[in-house]
């Protein structure tokens, strides 16, 4: 893994986690207006960084280099910290390990689908299918051929910049076996019912059109989280509204809530 630092080192410390398949460059146009208030720290996974030659194993792994570096930098102790969609169970997963502390933190878009391991194993070789030939060989599958066409009547400028991430960045270094290990890794990360953390604020940003089922697995899981809802699909407001996101993130960490 590697961390990339932007920022004033004095300033408050921020950590961003990405999603699976996704270059740490998916937080670039989001950043900017945080910068001057913030130092900020992005993860880019084993596997997803063209300066790393390492394939991806485990997120396990990952998040003993998170840990490490935490407890390298900041004692231990984090003042605030974000994830996006898998990004935000990995979060989930540190919380519950507790080598780290962290006082505020936002979980956005994440799915947690537990799957056992044949299933787990079945359902990350479809994720793997999906997004390969996108960001292998900036060809579109028939699988994403198919969100893209269901989503885009609904939302053309998220199918844009969705694909703007993915086919304006030469991520043909990304191997099969790493995808496929991360969304595995994934569906094997499994949370405690009714989380409780002990000086940690949890924030959820809900995505209203993940749909019921998903919000009830958030409520299932975290006891008492603080909930922000958007009527938008899941990440569509870091992806189409990065200055919306950024002033979310600024008025949670900067604020009394």
């Amino acid at each position: 893994m590697r961390f990339y630092n932007f920022g004033d080192s004095r300033n408050t410390h921020l950590l961003l986690i990405p999603d699976n398949a996704q270059h740490y460059s998916i937080f670039e146009r989001g950043i900017k207006d945080l910068i001057p208030d913030f130092y900020i720290t992005i993860c880019s996974f084993d596997g997803f960084d063209e300066t790393i030659k390492e394939t991806f194993v485990s997120h396990e792994k990952e998040m003993e280099q998170i840990e490490a570096y935490i407890n390298e930098h900041d004692e231990g102790h984090l003042s605030c910290a974000y994830g996006l969609g898998h990004g935000g169970e990995v979060l989930c997963s540190l919380l519950e390990r507790s080598h780290i502390t962290i006082d505020k933190c936002i979980i956005d878009s994440a799915y947690f689908e537990y799957l056992s391991t044949p299933y787990a194993m079945m359902q990350a070789s479809a994720a793997t299918m999906f997004f390969y030939p996108l960001i292998k060989e900036k060809t579109i599958s028939r699988g994403v051929m198919h969100f893209l066409t269901h989503e885009q009547k609904e939302n053309p400028e998220f199918i844009s910049r969705w694909q703007q991430h993915y086919l304006s960045h030469n991520l043909d270094f990304i191997k099969k076996r790493s995808l496929f290990n991360q969304f595995s890794s994934s569906y094997q990360l499994k949370h405690k019912k009714n989380l409780l953390i002990p000086n940690t604020a949890v924030h959820v940003f809900f995505s209203m059109k993940m749909g019921a089922r998903y919000l009830r697995r958030y409520q299932y899981f975290f006891a008492n989280a603080i909930y922000h809802y958007f009527n938008m699909s899941a990440q569509e407001l870091l992806i189409t509204k990065p200055d919306q996101w950024a002033l979310e993130l600024y008025s949670i960490f900067k604020g009394r809530i």
